[in-house]
């Protein structure tokens, strides 16, 4: 009969096993402060400090607010020129050497709705994209944010520029770690000795 004396060694082998498959990472991010729509982007060289064997998401919890642009069309006075006001949003991405912007993501499009006022956010977006996290697997990467542009192809005749205030940002990081020697060695001892334990409990 397979006892708990029995079950704890494999129970541990278990735990030890699940940890070195998944780990969670998280780095802040400096890059905080006002953002104008059409404006410079800001970088920051990220290192998460462990080498990774694979990745399976990478997000980013921020928190700011966005004020909206306005826009109109009409004019030149004295015709009349109507203006609404539109949305706007933070973006984040990561690039890699020659390949540019390789994973991004889409931060809130707010601000119309409480124009003049700013609208606050928090929230948490996953980085998306068609390459994979290979660029990303010694643990080290850039990253960018900036604020989105608006009618970049169609630019109202008036506008008055969006702006966004970015008050925290963390990257949260899901991974394998890649495995230490030592560490398979003890999984392994550890496993056959769970092994030859259940089997001479289940043989009494």
């Amino acid at each position: 009969m397979l006892t708990w004396s029995g079950l704890f060694p494999m129970l541990c082998v278990f735990l030890t096993a699940s940890a070195a498959l998944g780990s969670t990472y998280t780095m802040p991010i400096t890059l905080t402060g006002t953002y104008l729509e059409g404006g410079a982007a800001r970088s920051q060289t990220i290192d998460f400090g462990v080498g990774l064997e694979s990745i399976q998401a990478v997000s980013i919890t921020w928190s700011g607010s966005v004020t909206g642009g306005t826009k109109g069309y009409g004019g030149p006075p004295p015709f009349p020129v109507t203006t609404t006001p539109y949305d706007c949003g933070l973006v984040a991405w990561f690039t890699s050497g020659t390949d540019g912007i390789v994973k991004q993501a889409i931060g809130p499009v707010a601000g119309a709705d409480t124009y003049p006022s700013p609208e606050s956010f928090s929230r948490t977006d996953t980085f998306t994209g068609s390459a994979s996290w290979s660029f990303l697997l010694d643990g080290r990467a850039q990253i960018s944010v900036q604020m989105d542009t608006v009618y970049f192809l169609d630019p109202p005749r008036y506008r008055t520029y969006a702006q966004g205030n970015l008050n925290s940002a963390t990257l949260v990081l899901e991974g394998s770690p890649v495995p230490e020697p030592s560490g398979l060695v003890a999984l392994v001892l550890g496993l056959s000795g769970a092994m030859k334990l259940a089997k001479k409990q289940m043989t009494k």
